[in-house]
């Protein structure tokens, strides 16, 4: 557990980013598109893929070199890096007692998108205890051979209640 809290800044923006999108429901898509950007499935997957503590199935869900960007600063990160910050997340949330997103909406322009929502989360977290968040979080996506990729992750105005 030493890693983890040496890196305990960026570890919280991980928590918070999967605890916030775990319990995502869209209110819908945003503006129509043509796209075949369906951000009701993107968020499916990632949420199954939280449930599971699927960490290297999370990391698949980025760019080979992801941008990472939470309080602390901006950081690029590779797959390998997301995957030992989702294992160090699973190594540290005990329960999740309560998670919701709200206000998802998204735009998408060619191969690129925005996926954009407000989180609330209600977590035991073995370091903090007890857990109350809300999180404004925005997906940068790219859509590299028909798929669509976690190009930058950045959260935002991250309030304790």
């Amino acid at each position: 557990m030493r890693h983890a809290l040496g890196r305990f800044p960026l570890f919280v923006g991980v928590l918070i980013l999967l605890v916030a999108v775990a319990g995502c429901t869209s209110g819908g898509g945003g503006p129509a598109s043509t796209s075949d950007l369906d951000v009701d499935a993107l968020i499916r997957r990632y949420i199954e893929r939280s449930i599971a503590r699927d960490s290297q199935g999370l990391a698949d869900m980025f760019t080979e070199t992801a941008k990472w960007t939470d309080p602390t600063g901006t950081q690029d990160s590779s797959r390998a890096k997301m995957k030992d910050l989702f294992d160090m997340m699973f190594d540290v949330v005990i329960d999740i007692y309560a998670m919701e997103a709200t206000n998802v909406r998204s735009t998408v322009s060619g191969d690129d998108a925005t996926v954009q929502f407000t989180g609330k989360q209600d977590v035991e977290n073995a370091f903090l205890g007890r857990v109350q968040s809300e999180v404004d979080t925005t997906w940068q996506l790219k859509r590299i051979a028909g798929q669509w990729y976690i190009a930058h992750a950045q959260t935002t105005n991250i309030s304790s209640f």
